[in-house]
């Protein structure tokens, strides 16, 4: 492959010249080569920057590697030029591959973390993943794809690097003709991919939902990052020294267990019995051949055996998945549930819950449950959150690209999965869950809010399937779990329902909710079966979970004829699209053994995908209101819901107000190219949210009204 030229900048006046024609061209591909992955790392360094307005030259900044070539001056009025002519500059193209991370190290060249990029923002990997959901977007795959006379260029520059990743170290010249090329594709694929996604319909509904939902919410959620979420460093710290002294003593507790001490012992007598059988064995054998040297060996492995501790035998390890099947299931001085016919002898904590269901009181099984839980909590959640701490704050990464659906994922660490429950009764585990949540505090002068759509996922397959029961109970601001409960589970009005004892009530909804969002998709009453106990811990027969399935699609009776279109195209055109237009692309499983996905997929995947491109885009514009105003700063979002800092000034009530707007009917919806049906229907069934606030932490929100 052939090099692409570059020039190295080591003077500010040309500097600005060239920045001035990005300026005049509209155009700044850029990319940085740093000495790590994460930008959050004390020591995290930006080596070069690559950056150019055009296909035949690249322009290559240095800024910090070994060789010292720039002064610390020229770096930082270098990105005072690029701050002030190419990101505060709203007619300028910003474009990058992963641009999140790029950002990042924007805000640290500049020393700026709260800088506001006005530039329109672009990203390849985001286009890769709006054209094909299903391929990794990686720039050196997607070279291989589609840029194929520099497929592998990167392997040259891993001959000069002595660890990986490890750009600090790598000569000037070595790396300058890397990050060319790196430059070079991602202007090359941002020219195929804007062609691509705005030639995909005749509205061009990629383009539209690309430029302004995705990136306009890759800009917030990649100042959410920046900005982080307070942890409250006493807390974690006391939580982490009780946490391990509960871990000691669940795992003092197992070891204790009658059952397991019987079985241990019988371990280690089966090993002892077997060498001593074993050396007698051998010295009648070397005693008859008259070898006395052998049997003398063979009568000192005897000495040996008859006084070796009876540890060394055997000692169980909890982790060892083979020792705790034997003990679980099959050795006669263990628990022997082999007996209880499971469909699977696993020993993952899922496995064993459906024992511990049988068997409650089994203070082996709770302890286990419970030690692992612990273990997992002070492991993943207390100790993972201490160990990537900047300060007082952790900065979860999120990645818009994170799911084939559509919705985000988080990780470094994962923002999105803390702990919330256990079924398992332990007061230890309890106590400790409620505690990571609590560590995540409110700033000084702030709330916490998290505000959470309702039914979300629900209401939108109302309105892709224009099923009339749903829309009319959304529409009249019914519960409609209380009415599944009522109509499908009992048989009566949901007046008649709401008679019912408070406990009772409670119960049959929980499991009314089971029957909504596990028949949403078409679920099988099988498996419906499974579901509704893992959801609730109620069992269900098989005969019941059919006649619970055919009545709730008489009920709903929309949802069928919904299923049957939808598989019909997805057959026909080997993908389904949201309400926003983008894809969901099937096809690549008609020929394997994972065919039998796609029926539910075409049901699935428009609804999880509107209702994670809908919360982007209610992301989006409450970041344009408010990011020139410090009263409503995003911190996280979870799926469905969104949590925020507001602060407690006069303008509050009015601010939880206007991000109810907003999160219920963005804007950007209100002219978006979707099926008119569609929308008449969402107008009417309406996406509510509901509002949790504490001025304390995470842990301590309460749900209450908004204000009037």
């Amino acid at each position: 492959m052939k090099d692409i030229p570059h020039k190295i900048i080591m003077d500010l006046v040309d500097l600005e010249k060239i920045l001035d024609s990005c300026v005049k061209s509209k155009l700044f591909c850029c990319d940085f080569e740093t000495n790590t992955v994460n930008p959050f790392d004390d020591d995290a360094l930006a080596t070069i920057l690559g950056f150019t307005n055009r296909e035949d030259l690249i322009y290559i900044l240095p800024i910090y590697n070994v060789e010292g070539t720039v002064s610390e001056e020229f770096v930082k009025k270098s990105f005072d030029l690029i701050a002030s002519k190419i990101l505060s500059n709203s007619n300028v193209r910003v474009i990058a591959h992963n641009l999140q991370y790029e950002l990042h190290f924007f805000r640290l060249c500049m020393n700026n973390y709260d800088f506001d990029f006005k530039c329109e923002l672009h990203d390849t990997m985001v286009m890769s993943h709006f054209m094909n959901e299903n391929r990794r977007h990686g720039l050196k795959g997607l070279v291989n794809t589609f840029i194929k006379s520099y497929a592998g260029y990167e392997s040259e520059l891993s001959q000069y690097m002595t660890e990986k990743n490890d750009y600090y170290n790598i000569k000037l010249e070595h790396l300058a003709r890397y990050c060319a090329i790196d430059v070079y594709v991602t202007l090359k694929l941002f020219v195929m991919f804007e062609k691509r996604l705005k030639g995909d319909d005749e509205h061009k509904r990629l383009w539209e939902c690309y430029s302004k939902i995705k990136m306009p919410a890759l800009l917030a959620l990649n100042e959410a990052t920046s900005k982080g979420m307070h942890i409250d460093l006493e807390l974690l710290a006391t939580t982490i020294e009780k946490v391990t002294k509960i871990q000691e003593q669940k795992y003092e507790a197992i070891l204790s267990s009658n059952v397991l001490q019987e079985f241990q012992f019988a371990k280690r007598k089966e090993a002892y019995d077997a060498r001593v059988s074993l050396c007698r064995a051998k010295m009648k054998e070397y005693k008859e051949q008259g070898k006395r040297a052998f049997y003398k060996r063979w009568s000192t492995n005897l000495d040996k055996a008859n006084n070796k501790p009876s540890e060394e035998w055997y000692s169980i390890n909890l982790n060892s998945p083979a020792q705790m099947k034997e003990l679980i299931y099959t050795h006669r001085k263990g628990f022997n549930y082999s007996s209880l016919g499971l469909s699977s002898e696993t020993t993952d904590s899922y496995q064993l819950m459906e024992i511990y269901r049988i068997f409650p009181y089994n203070t082996f099984l709770v302890n286990l449950l419970a030690y692992r839980t612990v273990s997992k909590i002070l492991n993943t959640y207390l100790i993972g959150i201490r160990d990537r701490l900047d300060g007082d704050k952790i900065h979860g990464r999120f990645n818009i690209n994170g799911t084939k659906t559509g919705r985000i994922s988080s990780s470094d660490p994962n923002l999105q999965n803390l702990i919330s429950r256990s079924s398992i009764d332990d007061a230890d585990v309890q106590d400790t869950i409620k505690i990571v949540k609590k560590l995540f505090i409110a700033p000084q002068g702030y709330d916490f809010v998290q505000i959470d759509y309702a039914t979300m996922e629900l209401r939108i397959a109302a309105a892709f399937a224009d099923e009339g029961n749903m829309i009319k109970a959304f529409a009249n601001g019914e519960d409609l779990h209380a009415k599944t409960a009522a109509n499908v589970l009992e048989g009566v009005s949901v007046e008649e329902f709401n008679t019912y004892e408070k406990s009772k009530r409670k119960k049959i909804r929980f499991k009314a909710k089971a029957v909504n969002f596990g028949f949403l998709y078409g679920m099988s009453a099988e498996s419906f079966k499974d579901y509704v106990k893992n959801m609730t811990g109620q069992i269900v027969s098989s005969e019941e979970a059919v006649h619970i399935r055919n009545k709730f699609f008489k009920t709903y009776s929309n949802l069928t004829d919904w299923y049957t279109k939808s598989s019909s195209f997805v057959t026909k055109y080997s993908f389904v699209r949201t309400f926003f237009g983008t894809k969901r692309r099937v096809g690549y499983l008609f020929n394997t053994t994972e065919k039998y996905k796609i029926k539910s997929l075409s049901v699935n995947a428009p609804v999880q995908g509107t209702s994670g491109l809908w919360t982007l885009a209610a992301i989006a514009e409450i970041y344009k209101e408010f990011k020139n105003n410090d009263s409503v700063v995003i911190a996280n979002t979870i799926h469905d819901s969104v949590i925020f800092y507001v602060k407690r000034d006069q303008d509050y009530n009015r601010n939880l107000l206007r991000i109810r707007e907003i999160m219920e009917w963005p804007s950007v919806v209100e002219d978006y190219p979707a099926v008119k049906t569609y929308k008449e229907n969402l107008r009417k069934i309406g996406l509510k949210v509901d509002l949790e606030v504490s001025s304390k932490s995470w842990g301590d929100l309460k749900e209450i009204d908004f204000p009037s």
